[in-house]
Order: structure tokens, then sequence, then C-alpha cells
């Protein structure tokens, strides 16, 4: 087994899936290119991968590819060799899209992460937690609260990982002290799990992987991280994804940056002074605030419009969106280029253009 001594300088970046559960969001575009506070997730991802060293990234591709290879195209400095992985006709699950890149992955450890989800771990923590394991892959997790809606992970007191939602039922796994954990979507894996994966076909990881290489007695571990951790499955996930990475702050090297504490706002922005601003607030390149335009707890996309007396709060506006006069939204996600009417009153709504007219659909809280 590799036992690296600086961090990878491989990833895989997971951006094939079909983003069923984002939809209406995901129709024109892959989940991992929607934008958290006006930057393409997936290029966040990647812009934390480079900073840990990695210099050879993979992503793989199935829905609307188009649009992730928008969301990297000045995001990944020529330095960085980009690599896409196409899954055609159809998406092979977490652990197919691993094998359909294989040839580039293989011979290194390398990162894993997903597409759709954002953690704020520490990856040289995990490098160094992987190193002192000397484990076939380590998986970031953090400590599964009561109600959590996710399968469990169950390692020991040392970090040391058993079973997976269950798997495998083996008498190898210890009757007891075995500790709960979620798992965050970020992997540090060795090469020697290629052993266990199934020839072909579509498969998933978790599922299918890591519970053969344990039936198998292989060594798996788990960094038990309590950061920032956003999975972004939903609208409404979302919706409070953005909201909670605004109130602390927002991302490094953004284009908006702070005018006044909590108020963060890009270059060509017009109407500041005369708009009723309360923080946090984070407003895109070259948008117009009319007269009187009360913004609270939202994310304001470049190009966007809000007319004179429109209320946005707790709310999420893409570029180009256009809020007429006197509008009031609450808790409202829209896509691209969406126009409100004036004195239009929604809350807890999606919105989105259908054959050229605004289409509104109910917008849950998060499971």
């Amino acid at each position: 087994m590799t036992n690296p001594t600086v961090s990878p300088r491989r990833a895989m970046i997971l951006a094939a899936g079909l983003g069923e559960r984002m939809r209406p969001l995901t129709l024109r575009r892959a989940k991992p290119a929607l934008p958290l506070l006006n930057r393409p997730l997936v290029s966040e991802i990647a812009r934390r991968l480079i900073g840990a060293g990695v210099d050879e990234l993979v992503v793989n591709l199935h829905h609307r590819p188009e649009t992730v290879r928008e969301a990297l195209k000045d995001s990944v400095p020529d330095r960085v060799k980009l690599i896409y992985s196409e899954e055609s006709p159809r998406v092979l699950g977490t652990g197919g899209g691993v094998a359909r890149a294989r040839q580039f992955l293989e011979g290194a450890p390398f990162f894993l992460l997903n597409g759709d989800s954002l953690s704020s771990c520490d990856l040289a923590s995990l490098v160094r937690a992987h190193r002192r394991s000397k484990a076939l892959a380590t998986l970031v997790a953090r400590p599964l609260k009561p109600g959590d809606p996710y399968r469990p992970l169950e390692a020991d007191e040392d970090g040391r990982l058993w079973r997976i939602a269950g798997r495998p039922s083996s008498p190898l796994v210890p009757p007891r002290g075995l500790k709960q954990y979620v798992f965050t979507g970020v992997h540090l894996i060795e090469p020697d799990l290629f052993e266990f994966f199934p020839s072909d076909g579509v498969f998933d990881i978790n599922h299918d992987v890591y519970p053969a290489a344990l039936a198998a007695g292989r060594r798996l571990f788990i960094l038990s991280d309590e950061s920032d951790w956003y999975e972004i499955g939903t609208p409404a996930l979302y919706l409070a994804a953005s909201l909670h990475l605004l109130s602390g702050g927002g991302l490094a090297d953004a284009a908006e940056r702070s005018v006044e504490p909590g108020i963060f706002a890009a270059p060509g922005v017009k109407g500041l002074k005369s708009a009723q601003l309360e923080a946090p607030v984070w407003i895109g390149p070259d948008s117009i605030l009319g007269v009187g335009a009360r913004l609270h707890r939202c994310v304001i996309g470049p190009r966007c419009e809000m007319q004179e007396g429109a209320h946005v709060e707790d709310a999420v506006l893409m570029a180009g969106s256009r809020i007429g006069r006197g509008s009031r939204l609450r808790g409202v996600v829209t896509e691209d280029g969406v126009e409100v009417p004036p004195s239009t009153d929604l809350s807890s709504q999606v919105l989105v253009r259908e054959n050229g007219r605004l289409a509104a659909y109910s917008l849950p809280p998060p499971a």
C-alpha cells in the first residue's frame, strides 16, 4: 500500500448525478454548477482541493455536462491538469464513476469529493490522520445526531470503521462500543481499494465497495470532524446553506467585498445608498437596487434588478433576476433570469421560467 509522505496531488469530484431532488433548479444545469454565494459549487470545491496541493483534477460528467465545464472554465488555473470523465448513456454511480476514471487515479492516493456538498474540513488534517491509520481509505464524518436522516457509519473509539449502513453483517464486527457518524462526502483513498471494485456496471462506493473491503478484513478509518458541512441536495438545503455561509462572512477571495459590516457588494452595483440594506446581504456585480428596495438575509446574483420598494428576505436570487416594484419575496429561490411582476407577494417558493412565463414551486423546509 502506498503511504503518502505529502498531500495527494490527485483528486476527483463526483459531478455526474441527475440532481433529481434539486428540481426544478437542475432542469437547465447540473447541481454542482449551481451558484453558492455567486460562485459555482464545483468551482469552490476545486478551489479548496487546489489549495491543498492538488494539481490533477478529474471531474465526471453526465447531466447537463456543459454547465459543469462552464463553471470550471475560468476557476481552475492552467498549472492544474483538468480531466473530464464522460458517463454515457447512463450515470454510473459513485463507484462506477470512479471506476470509469481509474486510469487517471491509480498508482497514488487521491481525494474523492461529492460535487453536491461542501465541507470545511482541513484536508491537511485528513492527510495526517490517513497516514497514522495506514488505512485503505479514510472518510471524513461527523457524529450522528438524533433525527439525522442519514445512514450511519459505525466506528470504534480509535476511528476504525466497521460498518456502513449495517453492512457488512460479519462476526468480525465488535458487538459493542461503536459510535455512529454521518459521512460528509470527503474521502482519501489508496489505489489498492480498486481491488474491491466490481468489474463494471453501476455501483456505489459506500454501499458496494467499502463493505466488500470491510468483509475482507481491510482497514478503513474515519476522521471525526465537526467543521462546517453543507449537504446541498434539495432547494431547501441549498437555501439554508447559502444563508448560513452568508451569515458566516461568505467565501474567501470573492468579488463581493464588505462595504459595511455584514453587507457585501461586488463592483458595479448601483443604488447601494438609496436601498435599505439589513445585514447580512450579498450582492453580485452589476446589480441595480431601486430607491427604497429592502434587502435582508439574501444573496443577490450578478446583474439582478430590485425595483423601487421591492422587499427580499431569506432568499437567493440567481443571475439576471428582476424583482418588480413593490414585490415582497420571503424564503424564495429564483433561477437565472426570472422576472417577478410588480406588487407580487410570494413566500417559500422556487421560481423558474417555463415557456417564457414565471412558474412557482413549493419550497418545503429541509427534511
